[in-house]
């Protein structure tokens, strides 16, 4: 990131377990990347582009096996999502 930050204008962001070759597209905060050092990195780097999640819908969750929002609504996992990348821009941007 150090040699783009100031150069990326959008980055599509989502978490996963870390098994090779699933893409999971789960919220941010929800598998085991470390979206704080990730914040980190941004924010050292001079980033200062849009922040986007690249989330999985309810069909394509199936296909990647992945449970863990089978309980929720809609609202629910919009909100989630939102909440997410609210807290990721406060860890990149401190002043927004």
């Amino acid at each position: 990131m150090p040699l783009f930050g100031k150069r990326v204008v959008c980055l599509h962001i989502h978490d996963n377990m870390g098994v090779y070759n699933e893409d999971c597209h789960m919220i941010p905060f929800d598998g085991k990347i470390n979206f704080y050092r990730f914040a980190e990195h941004l924010r050292n780097s001079g980033f200062d582009g849009t922040l986007m999640l690249e989330l999985a819908n309810k069909k394509a969750k199936k296909l990647y096996n992945n449970p863990i929002y089978d309980n929720l609504t809609a609202d629910e996992y919009l909100q989630r999502a939102a909440n997410a990348v609210k807290k990721l821009r406060e860890l990149v941007d401190p002043e927004s």
